[in-house]
This record gives structure tokens, C-alpha cells and sequence, in this order.
């Protein structure tokens, strides 16, 4: 007999686990800890491709998982009690005393008055958001705080380092986000400590405060000008590493040069001696391979600069071409070219002679900087204006949508348009949805607004089950052939799973993919790659959130350049910097060639528009990470039916979180039950496993069934009630906690049956999608056949499908007397 503990989870491949299963980041996400539970199922993603590496990840039920524990008032002010403690010993290491951190009094003549007199700026109010922010995400980063506070790099890193001396932080770690040392259960604790920190221990970028740590402050090195904004840093960043990269194999060269010169002259001094003669032979051939190997790096670029690839092609051409430039007439034009590039793009000084890099303090990147994430947001709504020129539309109403969205993007000519462009985007959709409101037919409409939201990378406020269809579902499923047959070769997928994926296809396409699939049964190994040069969305989806995260990677990397130390000058030489941007540019290349190829490759033009937008995006730093990607992709229903469905699960944990909170918030009122008490965790735990049962049926039935979660639920209903009992709680606050437990299971019961019946008319939407495909299919064969079809036969009748029948009554999420019993009896 097999033990329990011997049984292997369930693995999904990615992207492809249930709803119900989260990795222990989504967990912490919804506010959720594992709870002791081992592992439900992994998460795989195979690696394909020369860089890919195999990854995988450990998923957990939620259903299982219970809230993160809140903190007692005493362990708050234990808390409280060492925030303070580490900001004291954070300010000693900077030679303040407590005495001094603490004081009100006028601190010297660093200051032009107390702090009492001075207005406290809206950096303080930006202390208090960085700290509760950081203390939520887990995550202490200067660029994070940058995006999601809206300011500005220098202000963001003195943030940081404020949140270091007040102990919420760890010290800075490079190009890695800081340690947080603080859990979110103390986020109270330190919105405490931070408001109770005097407002000019808060303040650090007063004129006479910089005045005073410059005075003290060792001497450093200067750079002429620090670089700011997300363009002018990756310039440094890029000329530094290309400089570095040329010096060291210059040097290297040099070397090889005049070692082979000693020994050739050795050779023809002392006679033909054989150690001599081995040692001038192995150093001349080192030196030929050396030169060689520069050579062939060089010849990558055919003697000119790539200026369509993508911008980290850059550095390495210009560091191939500073090498040879003494040599080579070419390399010397070249190198002058990207020099110039640097400098009147972004101020960025490259010396040739002295290999060093420099920023111009003349120049101001912002104006650079503002106009590139302009014309960023308008290259996505000038694509949406293109989109619709192709659109199925009738003359006029195309003619009046094509005015429409041109009227629209039209601020962009104005003068100083692109300093408002951003700013407008809300109220400028807004007097674009008015106008097409009026203008077309309803399903014009949505379709124009569909395609205009796509692309702006906002969906936030559209159904998407109302959105016109734009793929063929067999036409998504070509991209995905070669990984299905892949995995079916090695039983990963069952016989059954393969004719379910490939039931959306025409009769002609499943037939060529079941005729590869007989080939493997009988031990052939034919060629998977049915459809050569249609894409697989998943893969390419995967390299692009590899590329924004190896992006938001460079840019930390970028910052702590700017505003820290000198680098090391082998910066770029051998590290993981160096094969960070030759990875990136490989896949920027793959990339832009997926979204420029105008044959068919399994995305339709809006896709292509978008991807292309996106990685314009991630250039201009508007996306940073993997996580701001858009939330919606790719335009086929199987991308829209995920993230539907994601939609559907954050409405159940936020029904889930909202209904313990209401539990916990009688339980407080009532003042019956002290916190920190055994009665209090029991009671807590019993309205998490309530709230669990309550999201569990919120997200539809699932693969457990809708007997299971009735069980479920009257289980941890009745252990509630008699928790309660136990407690001593009062009847009139256990009835009030009653009419929360059943207001919210009328809620669950209510998105549990739109979760059905969202997954059932998603299905229906497929397959109407199918018929009408098929019926188009059988008119043109029998247009081109001379004949008609029969009157009366439906023109999609297929060999590889049973007969339609009506779509069922969606099922009942659950009854609602079966959901509630009594509590208390």
C-alpha cells in the first residue's frame, strides 16, 4: 500500500494550474499564508531554446490557506519599541546621538531656524506613503517607489535611505532591492514611528542640510554631472560598459602584442634555440587567435551600425569599434557615430583616447526624457487609429471612426503637446467615447472601443465577454502545436487532452496534426512544427516578461551607478551585466521580428501593434517588470477567458478577506473577547475557514465539485457556531455576525453562479466562433465547386464533432439553505 506522503503533487504547465492554486507570492498578494499546508501541485515550465532555463514553482491551495496572523498590542509595541530602537543605532552609525535625533531644540547652524519654524515640504508626506508602501509590498526598492509615488529618482533614493535610518529597511545592497526588516502585521507600528519622527529628521534635501554634509562629507570623485531620468542613466550605463569592454580587450591585445614581440626578438638573439622557438610560436599563435576572435566579434556588424535593433546592440558595436579605431578607418567612423549618439541624445561623454565616460551638466535630459514616454503613449493611440482604417467597417462608419481618432490624437501637434499628452489621456478617451457614442451603430462601437482600450494597455472597465471576437481559435492553436505534440510524445498529455485542444480547428488542420500524432505512436520522429512560423503566445509571452524583467534589472543597475559609488571599471567585462544585455538583445531582436513580420504568423495585426507598443513601452520605462505588463496580451478568447477568469478569482478573495474582516469588526465592537486570548485565535481561525469555504464558492465549483463545497462549508459553519458558544459570545453578537456570514454567502452564491455561467458562455462563444468558420469554409468550397450547398443541412457539420445540443441550464453555485445553519445552537 502506498503511503500518503509518498504521492507526488499534480504538475501543470505554466500559466495552466487552477484557479484555486497560487504560488506563495499570489498568497501574499491576497493578504493569505500556506498555513502549514505541503504543496498542492508545481508549476513547470520546460526549457526550450539555447537560454532558456527549466523553471518551476510550488502551489498551494487557497481554499487551505488562512490570513496572515495579525499582531496582539503588545507585540505592536514591541515592535514599535524596536523600529525606534534600530533608528537610534542607525543614526549612531552616522555620528548622531539619540539626543539629538530626538531633540526640538535648534540643532546648530546647519539649520536657519528650528523645525518648529520651517513649513515641513510634501517629502514628509512622501516618508509616510514610501514607508507603509515598502512595508506592504515586501519590497524595498528606490525605482519602485519612483513609479508608484510619481516622483523622481533622487528624491526616491533619499527615501530609501531615510527608511534605512529609521530601521524599516536594510542597508543598500547594489543593484538588489533592500531588505525589508519589518513585516506588514507592524505596518501600524511604523505609520506610528515615522508620524512621530520630528519634521526635521524628515527633511533631507534643505539647501543648509546639503551644505552641512558637504563640509563633512569625504571627497569623491567627480563626474562632471549625475545622470537622471530612465534614458540619460541607461546611456551612462550602456557608454560605461562599452568603454570598459574596449579597455579590457585592448589591454588584453596589447599584451599578446608584446609578449609575442619579447620572444620573437629573444628568438633572433639568441639563435634558433627550441624553448625559445616554442615560446615565440605559442605567443604568436595566441596572438593570432586573439586577433581573430576580436575580428569575428566585429564582423557581427558587417561594418555598420544596427541602428533598427534594439538599443543594447549599441554599446556592443561601440566597444568592437573603439577597439580597432587606431586600425581601422571604418571602426574609427563607426565609433565617432555612436559617440556623437550619446552625447547629443542624451549628454552622455564618451572619450575615445582616455576610454572614460562622463555626463554633460549642460544638459537636460527631461525634456528628452518627457517627449520619448509622450510619443510612447501616442504611438499606441496613432496604432489604434491604424487598426480601425483596416477594420470590417462600412464606408461611413469608418470614415466617421477614422475622424473621430484623429481628432483624438491631434493635441500631439499642438505646441508643447507632448508636455501634456500623458496628462490628458483620461479626459481626451473620455471625449472620444462621447463622440463614437454618437456616431455609430452599437456594434461599431465596441468594436472601435475595444480595439482603442486593447491598445492603450487598459481594459479595467470593459467586459470582456461583450468584445467582438478578433482570432480564429484554430488559427491561436497552430502556435501551440509543436509544444502539444511535444508533450504528448511524452505522455505529458493524454490522447483525449490532445483531440480536446485541437477540436477548435478545421477538419483539414486536425487531420495534419493527427497524422504527426500516428507517427509518434509508431515510434517515428517526425517534425513536430506543423505551422512553420506561427508562434506559440505562451513562449512569447514568456520571453517578453524575461525581457521587462531583465530590463527593470538593468535600470536598478542603472540608478545605483548614478547615485552611488564610481563602478568598478570592470563593470560590463565578464558579469552578469555583459550577459544581461546580450540576452536582451537577443530576445528584443526575436521580438520586433514577431511583431514587424506581416506573414502569417498566428497573430493578427492588433497583436503585433500592441506587442510593438509594448516593447516601446518598457524602452522609455513606462514598463518596469514583468508585473506592469498589460493585463491582456493577445486579442484570442483564450487569453480573454484567463483573465476573465482572474477577474472572477480576485472578486472571491476580496468577498473572502472582506467577510472575516466583518466577522473580526463585531467581535471588536462587542468587546467580549480580549485580543491575544486563546478564545481570540480560535475565533479567528474559524471565521478565516469560513471566509476560505465562502471564496471557494465565490470562484465556482471547481474540480471538487459543488457536494464538496456545501460540506465544506456547513462543516466550518458549524465549527464557527460553536466556537462562538464556546467564547461566550453574546446573542446579539452572534446574530449580528450571523447576518454577515449570510449576507456574504448570498454574495458567494451569487459570483459562484456567474463564474459558471461566464465559463459556459465562454465555451458557447468558442464554439459559435467555430460554426460560423466552418460555415464560411463549406460556402467557399461549394462556390468554387459550382454548387451550392443542400438547402436544410448545416454547412458545418464536422466528422470530428458529436451533434450540438442546447447549451444547459447553468448549475447552481450552491442552495442557500443548504449554505447557512444556525450559529450559536
Amino acid at each position: 500500500m502506498t503511503d500518503v506522503h509518498d504521492k507526488q503533487p499534480d504538475t501543470f504547465a505554466w500559466r495552466a494550474a487552477p484557479s484555486h492554486l497560487k504560488t506563495r507570492r499570489q498568497l501574499r498578494a491576497m493578504g493569505l499564508r500556506p498555513n502549514g499546508q505541503d504543496p498542492a501541485a508545481l508549476m513547470v515550465r520546460e526549457a526550450t531554446g539555447r537560454k532558456r532555463r527549466r523553471l518551476w514553482a510550488h502551489l498551494f491551495d487557497t481554499r487551505l490557506a488562512a490570513p496572515k496572523r495579525t499582531a496582539s498590542p503588545a507585540q505592536m509595541e514591541a515592535i514599535a519599541k524596536a523600529v525606534r530602537g534600530r533608528q537610534i543605532r542607525a543614526a549612531e552609525r552616522r555620528g548622531i546621538s539619540a539626543d539629538e535625533l530626538t531633540q526640538s531644540a535648534d540643532p546648530g547652524p546647519a539649520w536657519t531656524g528650528t523645525h518648529e519654524e520651517k513649513e515641513v515640504p510634501a517629502m514628509s508626506d512622501n516618508l509616510l506613503a514610501a514607508a507603509e508602501l515598502t512595508v506592504s509590498t515586501q519590497f524595498g526598492s528606490a525605482s519602485m517607489l519612483q513609479r508608484k509615488l510619481k516622483i523622481g529618482f533622487a528624491e526616491a533614493h533619499q527615501l530609501m535611505d531615510q527608511l534605512e535610518q529609521m530601521g524599516i529597511v536594510g542597508p543598500s545592497k547594489g543593484s538588489r532591492a533592500r531588505d525589508v526588516l519589518v513585516t506588514p502585521a507592524e505596518a501600524q507600528a511604523v505609520t506610528e514611528a515615522v508620524q512621530a519622527t520630528p519634521a526635521a529628521a524628515q527633511v533631507l534635501d534643505t539647501d543648509e542640510f546639503i551644505a552641512a554634509a558637504e563640509e563633512t562629507a569625504p571627497e569623491k570623485p567627480s563626474r562632471l554631472g549625475e545622470a537622471t531620468g530612465p534614458g540619460q542613466r541607461l546611456a551612462q550605463m550602456h557608454a560605461m560598459m562599452a568603454v570598459n569592454r574596449a579597455r579590457y580587450d585592448r589591454e588584453q591585445l596589447h599584451r599578446c602584442e608584446a609578449s609575442a614581440e619579447r620572444n620573437q626578438r629573444f628568438l633572433e638573439q639568441h639563435g634558433p634555440d627550441p624553448e625559445l622557438r616554442k615560446d615565440a610560436d605559442g605567443s604568436a599563435a595566441a596572438l593570432a587567435e586573439l586577433r581573430e576572435e576580436l575580428g569575428n566579434r566585429a564582423a557581427r556588424w558587417a561594418g555598420e551600425i544596427p541602428w533598427q535593433r534594439s538599443r543594447e546592440a549599441l554599446p556592443q558595436v561601440l566597444a568592437d569599434a573603439l577597439i580597432w579605431r587606431e586600425e581601422d578607418d571604418r571602426s574609427r567612423e563607426m565609433a565617432n557615430e555612436l559617440i556623437e549618439h550619446y552625447r547629443s541624445g542624451w549628454g552622455v561623454v564618451v572619450d575615445p583616447d582616455a576610454l572614460t565616460v562622463t555626463v554633460d551638466p549642460g544638459f537636460d535630459p527631461d525634456p528628452v526624457q518627457r517627449f520619448d514616454e509622450a510619443a510612447a503613449v501616442w504611438a499606441r493611440e496613432a496604432a489604434a487609429l491604424d487598426m480601425v482604417s483596416a477594420a470590417p467597417l462600412t464606408a461611413a462608419a469608418k470614415d466617421a471612426a477614422q475622424n473621430a481618432l484623429a481628432e483624438w490624437i491631434s493635441s500631439w501637434n499642438t505646441e508643447g503637446g507632448s508636455h501634456t499628452y500623458i496628462e490628458t489621456q483620461a479626459a481626451r478617451r473620455e471625449e472620444l467615447h462621447r463622440q463614437l457614442k454618437t456616431l455609430l451603430s452599437e456594434p461599431d462601437r465596441a468594436r472601435i472601443e475595444f480595439t482603442v482600450d486593447y491598445l492603450r494597455g487598459d481594459l479595467s472597465g470593459i467586459d470582456l465577454l461583450d468584445t467582438p471576437p478578433l482570432v480564429d481559435p484554430g488559427e491561436e492553436v497552430r502556435g501551440r502545436i509543436p509544444q502539444l505534440l511535444a508533450s504528448f510524445a511524452d505522455q505529458r498529455l493524454s490522447p483525449q487532452g490532445m483531440a480536446a485542444e485541437i477540436s477548435v480547428m478545421t477538419t483539414a488542420d486536425q487531420e495534419a496534426v493527427r497524422e504527426v500524432g500516428r507517427a509518434i505512436k509508431a515510434g517515428h520522429n517526425p517534425n513536430l512544427d506543423v505551422w512553420p512560423g506561427y508562434v506559440n503566445r505562451d513562449q512569447v509571452l514568456d520571453q517578453l516578461s524575461q525581457y521587462a524583467a531583465d530590463a527593470s534589472e538593468q535600470l536598478e543597475i542603472a540608478d545605483w551607478i548614478a547615485e552611488g559609488p564610481l563602478p568598478d571599471e570592470f563593470l560590463g567585462v565578464g558579469d552578469e551585466n555583459e550577459a544581461r544585455l546580450i540576452r536582451m538583445e537577443e530576445h528584443r531582436t526575436h521580438l520586433d521580428a514577431v511583431a514587424a513580420t506581416l506573414e502569417p504568423n498566428g497573430l493578427v495585426a492588433v497583436e503585433r501593434a500592441q506587442l510593438a507598443a509594448t516593447l516601446t513601452d518598457i524602452d522609455t520605462g513606462r514598463i518596469c517588470g514583468e508585473q506592469q505588463l498589460p493585463a491582456l496580451m493577445w486579442a484570442d478568447d483564450r487569453s480573454r477567458a484567463r483573465v476573465d477568469g482572474e477577474r472572477q478569482d480576485a472578486a472571491a478573495q476580496h468577498l473572502a478577506s472582506a467577510t472575516q474582516r466583518g466577522i473580526a469588526e463585531e467581535l471588536d465592537r462587542s468587546g467580549q473577547i480580549p485580543a491575544g486570548t486563546p478564545a481570540a485565535e480560535a475565533l479567528r481561525k474559524a471565521s478565516a475557514a469560513i471566509g476560505s469555504a465562502l471564496g471557494s464558492v465565490a470562484s465556482g465549483p471547481g474540480i471538487d465539485g459543488l457536494d464538496q463545497q456545501r460540506k465544506d462549508y456547513a462543516d466550518r459553519l458549524q465549527t464557527l457556531g460553536t466556537t462562538l458558544v464556546q467564547a461566550k459570545v453574546g446573542q446579539d453578537t452572534k446574530q449580528r455576525i450571523r447576518e454577515t456570514v449570510d449576507h456574504a454567502a448570498r454574495q458567494a452564491g451569487q459570483l459562484g453562479r456567474g463564474v459558471t455561467e461566464r465559463e459556459q458562455r465562454w465555451k458557447i462563444r468558442t464554439e459559435q466562433a467555430v460554426t460560423t468558420r466552418d460555415d464560411a469554409i463549406t460556402q467557399r468550397q461549394a462556390a468554387a465547386s459550382g454548387r451550392a450547398p443542400r438547402p436544410g443541412r448545416n454547412c458545418a457539420s464536422r466528422t470530428d464533432r458529436t451533434a450540438q445540443h442546447s447549451a444547459p441550464a447553468p448549475t447552481r453555485a450552491a442552495g442557500r439553505r443548504q449554505l447557512h445553519s444556525d450559529l450559536g445552537r
